[in-house]
């Protein structure tokens, strides 16, 4: 490897420390095949990202002044040609790219060249007469103009053009982001100028259904923790764990949910998937140990959810993910 390589890689992995200081969450680093010191610190990073961005999910709304929500990051407007149209100043902010250097580019050229295949397969598909997609989730991996990649979501639908006469794509992807104080005032005077009633219906929907104190709360957490640190064990039924937590099953089954979003049960589930997802893709631990640590005790099982959840089997996982990072090294 040259000296020019070496150092490129180690300024994307400074890039990333300081956009993670920054409180972007969203990029990650592209894998090598030489598997060396920097790939070892490239793979860390992006696990410390996924675990971070998650950790945000679960735990953000719990604070009604929280400073990260999901949010429409990026929007594209394309022609059936994959012409860039139109896009929003989202572009700028996170992949880097000025209104000069997207000029006459195609949606193809921001994408590394595995989620390319994947724009051309659905291109094609999507201009097929049989069965052609109207609408389809993607999960792309875009390019930084610094030359960091980006794993987003992107909803694509086909829509009709009235006033051009013709077809085009409308391209959204979302993604984490930081609020801003200037966008949070701006949301507390809306707010205001909707009168009372308005801030009354808001305060309705942020109310638990159960009267939740700070030692309640506290007990909860310590739940979600213990679920956390224990995934790999057989889970205790939910009144052994309000008993654990000094609680009743009442109070843990309606405040967990109201704490974190999805019933006991359904967190650990997908806790478990989530985590086994990080293993798969940045381990080469047998699939059939990653499902014991996690806490599967049934490989069927595992394979099952995972595919609900993700759309893959572990395996196909594993390979579309190998085949990523192969083709980005290249």
């Amino acid at each position: 490897m040259s000296d020019f390589n070496k150092k490129n890689r180690i300024q994307q992995i400074q890039n990333a420390l300081i956009e993670i200081a920054n409180g972007n969450f969203y990029y990650q680093l592209e894998i090598s095949e030489l598997n060396d010191e920097l790939d070892t610190l490239a793979m860390t990073v992006n696990m410390t990202l996924e675990e971070i961005k998650t950790r945000f999910i679960y735990d953000g709304f719990a604070n009604v002044n929280e400073s990260y929500m999901q949010l429409v990051q990026m929007y594209f407007v394309l022609n059936i040609q994959d012409q860039i149209i139109l896009y929003n100043i989202g572009i700028k902010k996170i992949l880097g790219y000025s209104r000069i250097e997207l000029k006459d580019v195609t949606f193809s050229a921001l994408l590394n060249k595995p989620s390319q295949k994947i724009w051309q397969n659905f291109l094609k598909k999507s201009n097929s007469k049989k069965n052609p997609y109207k609408e389809k989730d993607l999960l792309l991996v875009f390019r930084t103009k610094i030359g960091m990649v980006i794993k987003i979501n992107c909803l694509i639908g086909r829509h009709f053009d009235v006033k051009n006469d013709r077809d085009i794509f409308l391209i959204t992807a979302v993604e984490i982001a930081k609020r801003s104080k200037k966008r949070k005032l701006r949301l507390q005077q809306k707010v205001r100028r909707r009168g009372q009633k308005a801030i009354s219906n808001v305060a309705n929907n942020l109310k638990p259904k159960v009267h939740l104190s700070t030692q309640d709360i506290s007990k909860i957490r310590s739940v979600h923790q213990y679920l956390l640190t224990h995934l790999e064990q057989q889970t205790p039924s939910l009144v052994d764990l309000a008993h654990m937590a000094g609680t009743n099953e009442h109070k843990l089954k309606v405040g967990f949910k109201k704490m974190y979003g999805e019933t006991v049960f359904r967190f650990l589930l997908q806790e478990r998937l989530r985590r086994a997802s990080i293993l798969i893709q940045h381990s080469d631990l047998p699939l059939k140990e990653i499902a014991y640590l996690v806490g599967f005790k049934s490989i069927p099982h595992f394979s099952r959810s995972f595919k609900e959840k993700f759309g893959y089997t572990p395996r196909s996982f594993r390979k579309a993910n190998f085949s990523n990072s192969s083709s980005n090294s290249k």
